[in-house]
Parts: structure tokens; C-alpha cells; sequence
């Protein structure tokens, strides 16, 4: 038996700097945890996150890291969002100082407002002590209905509950996929949300200081995969450059890898139905892949400006 389901999403965290968490969905549809300190040796975590999750299709997940959480008193805390087996959007909590899980608060109107075939994307933003957000903001993105128009929608706490939700550029619904990957990143003052529009081409809203504008289109559609997976960083170098990992239309389909939407390369060859994970660690960014071989083990592979490197196994095969 394969260790995870085949579909299912990979979603990154790191907390310091060096601490790597990965969270996904085993073979038992529980989403699970595993940890690394350096980036090249693993441990799985010995309780499961949530054993609710939706597992087929596999539910989607995301999750962040919060350095001063406002809910809990200003400790430091990992969010999971996923869709529960109600198809109901849900948040796990974990306290890193205690590092036990409970349930966060999501309203009924919100928890129920995602579309079944939705993806999940999050961000949150640590590290600013000027006024911008102090206390930690966060930020959960998905599709909804509105009317029978779907709708990019954001949850926000800022800094803590209740969770509220708004429509992002309300006035141009219709813009994105309802089932497209969607993928996050943030830095001071701005957030990159990327998505596949009607036409299939790689698209971004970008929103400055508060404020959303009108959607561009950052890659066509004939360079990319008719449904493709993603993963966005903004690595942690002064200039803070905007990577995105995605697939082509090669047969057979590879990783590419796009730098302020300009088109680097190859990555690696990819494992048809599987997902992507992204997290910018220290001066480099991590992707989080299935690799065609072994199949059904989820590997890393490192990117420090140069060349892609192996990183190793994070979950082996079964």
C-alpha cells in the first residue's frame, strides 16, 4: 500500500527559518504531518492532524505559520484548512509550544460557502513591525457560487476571530476557474494570488496596500497544462523574487519554473494527477513533488539561484 493518496495536495509550512513541516493525506485519508529540522531527514509526526477529511476526490489542504497568533495569546501556531467529509471548510490548530491540534473557529456561512470542486490557498504575514501587520494576518482563498457566477473569495483574520470573508474584485466575477489549482504568496504590503482563468492561460490578481487590480495574464495557456497544478514562493532575498512552479503540455509533462513570469526551466519530469507544494526556506525555495520513480513518494528538490538539486525523500513510497 502507497504511504499517501495519489491526488493528494502537499502543503508546506516553515516556521524559523529551518524547521519544515508537510502536511498531506495518507493512505487512510487522514491529513498527517511530518517534520524536518535541516531538510533532509523526516520524521511523521505520530498523531494525525484531522482523520475527517474528505478523501475522495482527496480533500483539498492548505496551511500556514503564524509567529504571533492573537487567538492564542500570542503564541506560535500552524493553521490546516481542508474540507471535512461534510464538505464543510475546516481550520486545525496547532500550538508549536504544546504542539497539540484543536479545532479553529470557522462560522457555518463560511465553512459552507466553498464550492465541492474548489482548491484551497493561504498566506499569513509574520514579520512586520511597522504597522502593516503586527499581529500576524492571515488570509484563506477559494471559490463560491455567487448566483450561479463562481467568485474568488478571501477569509481574513486580522489579527484574530471572528473570520470574515470578502469577494475578491466583486465586480468581475466569472474571472477564474471554479476548479482551478490556486497559489498564494505574500510579502509587505502585497499578495499574489494565482489562478487559471476561462481560457486555460495562468492568470494573477495583485493586491498593493488593500486594494485588488484587474487580473493579468502571467503565462498563455499553450505553454500549460489544461489543469495544472501550482505552487508559488517569494523567496526571502532583499529583492524578494516571485517564483512559480507549474506543468507544461510536453508529453511527457514537465515542472517548469517560471521567476517574475519569466520562464527558467525544467524542474523535473511530472507524475500525472499529483500536486505541488512551495515554501521559500532561508535563500532558497523548496518544491514538494511525487516523482514519476519511485512512484507514490513525495521528494523535495532545492532551488539556490543556480540549478534545481535533489533534496531527498520526505515520504517514501509505502
Amino acid at each position: 500500500m502507497t504511504t499517501s493518496i495519489v491526488d493528494t495536495d502537499l502543503a508546506p509550512v516553515t516556521t524559523d527559518g529551518t524547521n519544515l513541516y508537510l502536511y498531506y493525506q495518507d493512505a487512510q485519508g487522514h491529513i498527517v504531518e511530518t517534520y524536518s529540522s535541516d531538510g533532509k531527514s523526516w520524521q511523521k509526526s505520530s498523531d494525525p492532524v484531522a482523520t475527517n477529511a474528505r478523501s475522495s476526490p482527496a480533500s483539498p489542504i492548505t496551511a500556514y505559520y503564524v509567529e504571533r497568533d492573537a487567538n492564542f495569546g500570542g503564541k506560535s501556531t500552524i493553521h490546516v484548512f481542508y474540507f471535512d467529509t461534510a464538505k464543510k471548510l475546516a481550520d486545525r490548530v496547532k500550538v508549536l509550544s504544546s504542539s497539540s491540534w484543536e479545532d479553529g473557529k470557522v462560522p457555518d456561512n463560511i465553512a459552507s460557502a466553498p464550492v465541492e470542486a474548489s482548491r484551497l490557498t493561504s498566506g499569513s504575514y509574520n514579520t512586520d513591525t511597522s504597522g502593516w501587520n503586527p499581529d500576524g494576518s492571515q488570509w484563506v482563498y477559494f471559490h463560491q457560487f455567487t448566483g450561479s457566477i463562481e467568485q474568488l473569495t478571501e477569509i481574513r483574520r486580522t489579527p484574530k476571530d471572528p473570520v470574515y470573508a470578502e469577494a475578491i474584485l466583486p465586480e468581475k466575477p466569472g474571472e477564474s476557474l471554479a476548479d482551478s489549482t490556486l497559489a498564494v504568496s505574500t510579502s509587505r504590503g502585497e499578495i499574489n494570488l494565482f489562478f487559471q482563468d476561462h481560457e486555460r492561460n495562468v492568470a494573477s490578481y495583485e493586491n498593493r496596500d488593500s486594494k485588488w487590480n484587474d487580473k493579468k495574464v502571467i503565462i498563455p495557456a499553450k505553454d500549460v497544462l489544461i489543469e495544472t497544478p501550482m505552487a508559488a514562493a517569494r523567496s526571502h532575498e532583499s529583492s524578494g523574487t516571485q517564483h512559480l512552479l507549474l506543468v507544461d503540455q510536453s508529453k511527457p509533462s514537465q515542472i517548469q519554473h517560471y521567476a517574475e513570469g519569466k520562464l527558467v526551466g525544467a524542474v523535473d519530469q511530472f507524475y500525472n494527477g499529483t500536486r505541488l507544494g512551495a515554501v521559500p526556506l532561508k535563500s532558497t525555495v523548496v518544491l514538494f513533488y511525487k516523482p514519476v520513480n519511485p512512484a507514490g513518494s513525495i521528494r523535495t528538490k532545492v532551488y539556490d539561484g543556480g540549478d534545481w538539486k535533489d533534496g531527498g525523500e520526505v515520504v517514501p513510497a509505502n
